[in-house]
This record gives C-alpha cells, structure tokens and sequence, in this order.
C-alpha cells in the first residue's frame, strides 16, 4: 500500500489506512539515528537536513500542522519567509524562484504535505497520527543516556530507540517530559525549569529561536517554538524565516553529536 502526500496530512477520510499502513511496515520498536517530535514546518525540515545520512524518525502530533490549526488572527495559515530561509527552502526543493527574491509568502498547509513528501523520498519513517508519551533513558557510568522516545499510534504504544531527539513541539514537551522522569537533569535556564510560551513579541521572538535552538539535555536538542519554550523567549509569528533557520541549526547539531558518537 503506498500512502501519498496529500493523504498523510489529511483530517478524515484515510485515517483507517494510514494506521493500518503504519501498523504493517513499522514493528512496535523501531531503531534510528535521530527521532524527531513536533508538528510544526520545523518538524520536516530537521528531518530532510539529517535524512542524507542518517535514519531518521519523523513523528508528527496531530492532523493538523500547528502553525495552521491556531494560525494568527483567524487567517488561513499563511506565513511570510525572508531570503535565509527561501534559500534553504530552494535548496530541499520545496519553493522555486519567487519574483520578489527577497520575501515569500505562502501557504503553510501547502508546504507541510510538500516538506512530508520530500522527507518521504528521502526514506525517512513518517508517523501521523502520534502523540507523544514518554522519554527512554539509561544510566550508564552514573550518567543518564537518551535511549529513544514512547510514541502511541492509535491503539498501540511504540518504542522508538535512537541516539539523538529534536523536541520541535510547540510547548517543549519532550524537555519537560524528560525533567520529570529523570529529576536530575538540569536545563541550563537561569533558574533551571521549562518556563513555557508568553506573548506574541515577533522581532525579539525571531532573534532568540535561532540563538535558543541547541542540546539542553543529553541527547536532546530543542528547535522552534520548543527552542523558546525552554528558555522562556517569547513566539514569533507569521514571519516563519526563523524557524526554518532553527531547523537548520537543529539538524548541523544533531549530526556533529552523532558523529561524535
């Protein structure tokens, strides 16, 4: 059976074969180098920048691309990129020239199944829909070491090992997942917790997701919204350049760690 783009990020209709899709061809635990949560444009985008070497997860929460299920204002989820990020959008093959060269806007729903198709081509596993449930952990040394990451798919609950976690959520769930299930990890915030999104203050949001996005926790990088999130730097919206930015950031980190490994 092969599930097209346009079906993966469907609301209704082919829920019933994308789970039986996903219940055939992925067994309950799973192995790979980097597992990435979220449900945002970031999500993909991590994804394709890792996928050339090495295997990747792709678990996105939801139907609905976050961005344009709580999109600014009512408005269809339409997003503004500036030239950094239109260019690293050229470069996965997901926009062409625009006639400005300097500004894009576009739809965010459109570029989601076009961003989840190219992770697709690029044979990175796609869960949808999944939720999120726990982080895997293991003391070696007397140090705790990511293990992977609990994901339930419909009815059943799968374990997904890997090496390295992008938290791309829009809340830093896997962050403070792991907080609360290994007490002595610390975030290197000023007073060490997840402090959680505040208002909507666009140009200071945009400048601290890239400086935010980098490994909080063993194993575990934060990118987007989660970036923000842990450190208590406010959302941006409507212009998305940063985010792709932090993607990008997100998926030169987790490869320089796992080359390390």
């Amino acid at each position: 059976m092969r599930i097209m783009p346009s079906e993966l990020m469907s609301d209704s209709g082919v829920l019933n074969s994308i789970l039986q899709y996903i219940a055939t061809n992925y067994p309950p635990n799973i192995t790979c180098d980097c597992v990435i949560v979220g449900s945002s444009i970031a999500s993909p985008l991590v994804a394709i920048g890792l996928a050339t070497e090495h295997s990747v997860v792709l678990v996105l929460q939801g139907t609905v691309p976050y961005e344009v299920k709580y999109s600014y204002q009512g408005a269809v989820g339409v997003a503004i990129f500036r030239r950094d990020a239109i260019e690293i959008l050229k470069e996965h093959g997901l926009v062409e020239e625009c006639s400005s060269g300097d500004l894009l806007v576009m739809d965010l729903y459109t570029l989601m199944i076009k961003a989840v198709a190219r992770c697709l081509e690029r044979k990175v596993k796609v869960l949808l829909p999944a939720n999120f449930r726990d982080v895997l952990y293991a003391r070696e040394l007397q140090k705790y070491v990511v293990q992977g990451v609990v994901v339930e798919i419909g009815n059943f609950t799968m374990c997904i090992r890997s090496r390295a976690i992008v938290d791309a959520t829009e809340n830093a769930l896997v962050v403070e997942t792991a907080l609360r299930s290994v007490p002595y990890l610390e975030v290197p915030t000023p007073d060490g917790t997840v402090i959680g999104l505040r208002g909507y203050w666009v140009e200071e949001a945009s400048r601290a997701m890239v400086a935010n996005t980098r490994k909080v926790l063993p194993g575990i990088v934060v990118c987007s919204l989660a970036a923000n999130a842990v450190f208590g730097s406010p959302r941006p919206v409507l212009d998305m350049t940063p985010v792709v930015l932090s993607a990008r950031k997100a998926a030169q980190l987790v490869r320089t760690e796992l080359r390390k490994q």
